[in-house]
């Protein structure tokens, strides 16, 4: 008898409690809604760039939080809090599980490379970053991962031919803007002492020019193109190009247009032949 009242009694909370489940997830969805309407979908907004910082993550860290949402994205911004706050460590036993559970989840190895940046681990992090981009050729993240991994090994070079094929697509960023001429500053005085040892190639006088240009000291870009002289190649119509642009900093306008329509018809005589 008693079981019987038992087993009447959990009948009766039964629709109550599908009844405060289904209010329960209605309410989660209105939340979710809301916020997929203001612009901050959750499963949308999964990308941050390297100027975020804890508070902007931790914003929408608590959005998550008071709809209770269960995303590996969620867990991949509790991972960024902590490592603004210097603990590595934890940031990347949070990542660790996330893979765990969802191998293949692309962001999660976007932020594990972050976390190998952080801790000098540049082999593992350049790894990571090369099997992103098999993944997702197209990933801005990764490549610009790769340029920092080479910037913070000394591989200025290498590094700043990465952020140059990132500006031609992102040109208007200031960050890749700063870390090239940061790379600038590393590589003006290897240049200049391989000029004055004498042991200095023509492209690399081509690429000091460079340096100088983009660092807006144009007069020494002009005196070293100068000094370079002219040659009827690639490198040649490089150096024309660059030349002309800086007499246009220069104030040299006419002369600066002659330059550059020079340019021009040797270009498209070199290139006549291409599809």
């Amino acid at each position: 008898m008693a079981g019987e009242q038992q087993n009447n009694q959990a009948k009766g909370q039964q629709p109550a409690q599908e009844q405060d489940i289904n209010q329960l997830l209605k309410v989660r969805r209105e939340k979710l809604a809301a916020l997929q309407e203001a612009g901050k979908d959750p499963f949308q907004i999964t990308k941050y760039d390297v100027t975020h910082h804890s508070t902007d993550i931790k914003e929408h860290f608590d959005e998550l939080e008071e709809i209770e949402l269960e995303h590996p994205d969620k867990e991949l911004l509790r991972a960024r809090i902590t490592l603004e706050e210097n603990d590595e460590a934890y940031a990347e036993q949070i990542v660790d599980d996330v893979l765990e559970e969802y191998p293949d989840y692309f962001p999660a190895y976007e932020l594990l490379s972050g976390i190998n940046e952080r801790q000098a681990r540049y082999e593992e992090a350049l790894e990571i970053l090369d099997k992103q981009l098999e993944r997702r050729p197209d990933s801005e993240n990764a490549r610009i991962g790769i340029a920092v991994c080479h910037k913070d090994m000394g591989e200025y070079v290498l590094a700043k031919e990465e952020f140059k094929k990132l500006l031609n697509v992102n040109r208007f960023s200031d960050f890749l803007h700063s870390q090239m001429l940061d790379c600038n500053s590393y590589l003006i005085p290897m240049y200049e002492e391989k000029r004055e040892s004498g042991d200095i190639s023509y492209d690399d006088v081509i690429e000091l020019a460079w340096c100088y240009y983009q660092c807006g000291r144009f007069e020494e870009a002009d005196k070293t193109l100068v000094d370079a002289g002219d040659r009827d190649d690639i490198s040649g119509l490089e150096r024309t190009y660059l030349y002309g642009r800086t007499l246009l900093q220069l104030g040299k306008s006419d002369e600066a247009i002659e330059t550059l329509l020079r340019w021009r018809r040797d270009y498209e005589e070199t290139f006549k032949d291409d599809p």
